[in-house]
This record gives structure tokens, sequence and C-alpha cells, in this order.
């Protein structure tokens, strides 16, 4: 065989092997999860903790399953909760509880909940945890999407305690090569009432989220839409009305659906 013709097939060979190689080399990467769309509700608390529920629920969950989200978070204040000293007992709770999650729990699409402070009983979330089979904090992924789900209801003025702060920096630092964080909470990290005093923990979570590129932070404590930008992150508030006061269901949306594509996000208030 002549030198010529051994460097012909010597290339033809490199060819065939090479596409191989490179494709072989690249099979470690992790795919990158580019878009996902959620859909947020909360404030659906009946008007009475001993007779009935959210009569609209069943049907607003319906509607928000036909626009095709890929999960549903509910923000808090499922309930109507309260205490002994309110005469509301433990068996009104349980009732209610298991109404909620029975409802949440038959629908085909992912879906996660956050305690709000209507949610508690006897000042605990001990029963709520309960039914929810969840912890205070926790945190899922949906591809390369992290999101991160936050007990704001537990300690007063501060956001959150320093057990769940912890939590938090160890699983922010354990996904932070996610393609994008998003975080949940029932309250509102930076409320728009200037009154409001702006606590140390606060701006150490801001300073966190920074570190981690988290893109924006959900809240549902309050009844109207707002959204800031701190820095690079989006603070929205997408506040619901979910009673049976047809003059405030006018004036507030019932859900959100949120679009996160190509780094950018959307978010439609649905009345």
């Amino acid at each position: 065989m002549n030198a010529g013709f051994s460097k012909y097939i010597s290339r033809i060979l490199l060819l065939c092997i090479l596409p191989g190689f490179l494709l072989a080399g690249c099979s470690s990467a992790k795919p990158v999860t580019e878009s996902v769309s959620f859909a947020m509700i909360g404030n659906t608390s009946p008007d009475s903790p001993f007779t009935g529920f959210s009569k609209t629920l069943s049907s607003t969950l319906d509607e928000i399953e036909s626009r095709k989200p890929q999960i549903i978070v509910h923000t808090g204040d499922a309930l109507y909760g309260g205490s002994d000293a309110d005469g509301i007992l433990e068996s009104d709770i349980r009732r209610q509880l298991n109404l909620f999650f029975s409802i949440i729990n038959k629908l085909n699409t992912a879906a996660y909940t956050i305690p709000g402070e209507r949610d508690y009983f006897n000042n605990s979330a001990e029963l709520y945890l309960e039914f929810s089979r969840k912890k205070l904090s926790y945190s899922f992924n949906y591809g390369s999407i992290h999101f991160i789900c936050l007990s704001s209801s537990e300690t007063g003025e501060s956001f959150i305690d320093d057990e769940q702060f912890k939590w938090l920096k160890k699983d922010l630092r354990n996904f932070r090569d996610s393609n994008a964080i998003f975080i949940f909470a029932h309250h509102q990290l930076f409320p728009d009432n200037r009154k409001t005093k702006t606590t140390e923990m606060n701006e150490k979570l801001h300073e966190l989220f920074l570190k981690y590129n988290v893109k924006a932070v959900f809240s549902g404590s309050e009844r109207d839409y707002s959204e800031k930008l701190k820095d690079s992150i989006r603070y929205i508030n997408a506040g619901y009305t979910a009673g049976t006061d047809k003059k405030n269901l006018k004036k507030s949306s019932r859900y959100y659906l949120v679009n996160f594509y190509k780094n950018e996000i959307r978010v439609e208030p649905v009345k």
C-alpha cells in the first residue's frame, strides 16, 4: 500500500471516528431547560371555619389546568384558621385541610403549597404540614430550573428564622448551576407599605439571592398586584381575591400565569 493511499484511508477513518469522539466528550453536559410555565393562586380561604369551603376553588383550578401550566403553586391562606381561644377546634381545621388537599391531590398538574398565617391553628403550622407532607422550607426542580418554597409566617417580624436561612443557603449553593432560580413565600420580602420596617434578615436574604442569581421572588399575601426591581431581582406580589365578594372579585385577579422563556419572565393576571 503506497503512502498516499494510506494517508487517504487514515483521513477517512478520522472523519468517521471524530464525530463519535466529540459526542462522547459532550455526553456529560447537562441539558438546559430554557422555559417553564407555572400558575399561582392563593387567598382561597372559606368565609367560615365551620361550614362549607371555597366554592370557586375547584372550578378555578380546573380553569388553570386547561391553560396547561407545568406547575401550580398555592401561596397560602387556604384555610380559615384560628385557635381554641376563638372557639375554633382542631376538628374544624382538619375538616378544612381534608377538603383542601383532596382538591389539590386530584390535580393532574404538579402542585405545591405554602402556609399563610390563616393556615395556622393555635399559632402552629403543625396540622398543615401533616396534610401537606412537606417541610416548612423545601425545593424542587423542573429540568434545570430550580424552585424554592419558604414559610414566611413563622417568625413575626423576621421573614424567615435562622434555621430556614441555613437551609436556604445550603440549597442555593447546591443548585447554583441551575438555569434559573425562583422563590415563593406567602409574604412580601419588601412590602409596599413604607411604614413596614425592613429587617436585617430581609437584606441578608436579598444579598443571598443576588449571590446565587435568583431571577424572581413571588409572594401572595396582599390582594393587589405589585412589582419592584431591586438590583437584578424582580419582587412580585401576585395578589388574589378568591372569596365570594363579587365587588372585590371584579377588582382583583383570581390567579396568575407566569411564563419563563429565554431568560424573560412574563406575568399574566387572570380576572
